[in-house]
């Protein structure tokens, strides 16, 4: 409900509070007060857990019967008002009718028009202007300051304070509160400067087209990417290269069984590390002394753990796509950055920008880390692991090059099938090369021992697609 001005009201050019807006001021308190009061009670009510009595069940009548006068006081207002202009209004015209003597700026902008009914308008602007000086007669000393402007999508109409004389001064403001509330604005007070906000006209319709107009950029962005990505699978299945692997049951055998024995080991092990692991946590609670040896055993266990689970999702049966190797063997270095830090071996690299091949991409990658964390593990403290990437004429070479033990060539063939331990020649005892072997074999390659001043060398030729 709002105040309204009858024909017959004698204060309509007064700025100070009629009888009937004073009344509303209060019905709208009185209505904020037993809303507020009535929250409370409902808190109250709710069974206590500690005992403690709940207030009686009359104040709920009270609070009903309240609320039933509110609504009477209200009925009873509305019932007495007068139709009038209700639409857009300009509030600097209308600001000059209410104080034609007084100092307006009016700062240049996009509009000063807001919706809503003329004589609440007018009303609204008679309050505030008479808050200026209360006792003005019209002198140059009571002529009051105003300001107008647009302020994005808001109106400030601005007053200067003058001398507050006036016992009403902060029933009126809380007047001119409730009424900028209702038209979706608010009341401001700033030092001697008091001010209305109020939504100017047509400014919810510009930010709902705003907000229109970005959620339709996001469709449509959301729309080409969804085209790409259609025109991507498109492409993808119009060409000549298998969407499927399409080598024979027999072919995948070694690597299907190779992946079924790590998928096994790594859930046992997993089991017997975490074990341990928390056995060396509780120790350590406990102030007791852990040989390093065990500590640094217990992680690289964890770390054959963590290998033994990608050779167990490795997917046996993956189709031949197009790969950028370059990227692919460049995401294994980095994330066996931490392993290289750890052991005091740094990594270097040799990759180009890019580097196409047809190749099976999970795979590929697999074998790039298997060879790389191998040579990391061979390298001395203070080594270097060198990975280099060459583009021949036909396919790419991928070669892993380190500190560590040289590998005779008349072993290799023994180390790839396992027959010779490879801590008899001073490698790392591990099946790393067997895994390689195996996955090379899948990508229709194998891994070979190229000529090194020093340390180890080992290459892989990748086919042609």
């Amino acid at each position: 409900m709002y105040p309204s001005l009858s024909k017959g009201d004698d204060n309509v050019h007064s700025d100070r509070l009629t009888r009937q807006e004073l009344t509303w001021l209060l019905t709208q308190e009185a209505r904020s007060a037993a809303e507020k009061l009535r929250k409370g009670v409902a808190v109250l009510s709710t069974p206590d857990l500690r005992g403690q009595p709940s207030p009686p069940a009359s104040v709920e009548t009270e609070l009903d019967a309240l609320d039933d006068a509110m609504k009477m006081l209200a009925t009873l207002h509305t019932g007495g008002a007068t139709r009038s202009r209700r639409g857009r209004i300009d509030l600097a015209a209308l600001l000059w009718e209410v104080a034609p003597s007084a100092r307006v700026s009016i700062e240049p902008g996009s509009g000063t028009e807001v919706f809503g009914d003329e004589t609440e308008l007018r009303r609204m602007l008679q309050v505030l202007v008479g808050s200026t000086n209360p006792a003005s007669s019209g002198s140059e000393m009571g002529t009051p300051e105003l300001s107008i402007r647009r302020e994005g999508s808001e109106i400030r109409v601005s007053v200067m304070l003058g001398p507050d004389s006036s016992a009403n001064a902060e029933t009126e403001r809380a007047w001119l509160s409730r009424m900028a509330t209702r038209y979706g604005g608010r009341l401001e007070l700033e030092g001697a400067t008091e001010s209305i906000l109020l939504p100017a006209d047509g400014a919810n319709d510009q930010r709902e087209v705003a907000d229109l107009r970005r959620e339709l950029e996001a469709a449509q962005r959301q729309g080409e990417a969804y085209a790409r990505e259609l025109a991507a699978v498109f492409a993808y299945s119009q060409s000549p290269a298998p969407r499927f692997s399409s080598q024979p049951t027999e072919a995948v055998k070694p690597l299907t069984a190779l992946c079924a024995m790590a998928a096994g080991m790594s859930t046992e092990l997993r089991s017997i590390f975490s074990t341990i692991e928390r056995e060396l946590v509780a120790l350590r609670e406990s102030r007791d002394t852990v040989p390093e040896t065990l500590t640094q055993q217990t992680a690289l266990g964890s770390e054959i753990v963590t290998d033994l689970v990608r050779l167990g999702q490795c997917p046996v049966y993956e189709s031949v796509q197009h790969l950028n190797l370059a990227d692919a063997v460049r995401s294994v270095m980095a994330d066996l950055e931490g392993r290289a830090t750890k052991r005091g071996v740094g990594l270097k690299s040799h990759i180009p920008g890019h580097l196409d091949v047809e190749s099976r991409p999970v795979t590929a990658a697999l074998l790039a880390r298997t060879l790389i964390n191998d040579a990391i593990l061979a390298t001395p403290k203070g080594g270097h692991v060198t990975v280099t990437l060459e583009s021949p004429d036909q396919g790419a070479t991928l070669i892993v090059a380190d500190d560590g033990p040289r590998i005779p060539e008349e072993a290799l063939g023994a180390l790839l099938s396992t027959r010779l331990d490879p801590s008899s020649i001073g490698r790392p005892s591990t099946i790393a090369l067997f895994w390689a072997q195996t996955l090379a074999q899948q990508l229709g390659t194998q891994i070979e021992l190229a000529r090194a001043e020093r340390g180890c060398r080992i290459e892989v030729k990748f086919p042609a697609g």
